[in-house]
């Protein structure tokens, strides 16, 4: 009992000193990130059923800006018994604005979303446009890593049908 004592004891002066810093500073101008995520996702075509599915998703992006980031995305999975039952890719550029308050560890985040997506399986394939737009929070436990989420609504017009995709994204941000 007194050793747990003392672990609760350490991780109230400890954790509290590892964050505690007088000029906590976000991303700045130059600086690289590194997204990685995992996100699930629920497709709704304009004909068929509904589905769903988990896949990760890895971001790297370039901060123009404190408040101004551009992002390439990319995502490739499958869903089904094997991958290759049906294989959901897409490519996207992300210009994204970061509402930087007054607490900096804290910061909301918008943007949209312009790509490439596609989905192969054994008898079909189909190659479009992947347009929406998406918002969420970062949380800096430093000044140079996050964990982040994030919910985004995408569309997929793909060569005869469109897709409406609504993704819940978690995962951690980078900063080199």
């Amino acid at each position: 009992m007194r050793n747990l004592w003392i672990a609760i004891a350490l991780l109230l002066i400890v954790v509290p000193a590892a964050y505690a810093q007088d000029e906590f500073e976000g991303p700045k101008a130059g600086d690289l990130e590194l997204n990685p995520m995992i996100q699930f996702i629920s497709s709704h075509p304009d004909e068929g059923d509904s589905n769903s599915a988990l896949f990760g998703l890895l971001g790297i992006g370039y901060y123009f800006r404190p408040d101004f980031s551009l992002s390439a995305s990319f995502l490739i999975g499958g869903a089904g018994e094997s991958i290759s039952d049906n294989l959901l890719y897409y490519v996207s550029l992300e210009p994204t604005y970061h509402f930087i308050l007054r607490n900096k560890r804290l910061v909301p985040f918008a943007g949209v979303s312009l790509g490439m997506a596609g989905t192969e399986s054994e008898d079909t394939s189909e190659v479009g446009f992947s347009y929406g737009a998406f918002g969420g929070l970062d949380y800096y436990l430093s000044s140079r890593v996050a964990l982040s989420g994030r919910i985004s609504q995408l569309f997929y017009k793909l060569d005869e049908s469109q897709t409406a995709s609504t993704q819940f994204l978690i995962g951690a941000k980078i900063l080199f």
